[in-house]
């Protein structure tokens, strides 16, 4: 139980390293303008997370 809680905090890790990387070869107002964008209005916010759902599952 411990050893597989540890290994999905590595993975989760991981993942959101690899994902910074993404965000700093963008364009940082591509990047700021895609933020506001999500995370403004509630709609947009269930949907990304919705997105984000569907990609783990993948």
């Amino acid at each position: 139980m411990f050893i597989s809680q540890l290994r999905m905090l590595v993975k989760i890790r991981k993942k959101k390293e690899r994902q910074l990387h993404k965000e700093d070869n963008f364009q940082p107002s591509i990047m700021l303008i895609l933020k506001i964008f999500k995370f403004k209005s509630y709609i947009g916010r269930r949907i990304f997370l919705h997105n984000k759902i569907r990609k783990f599952r993948i």
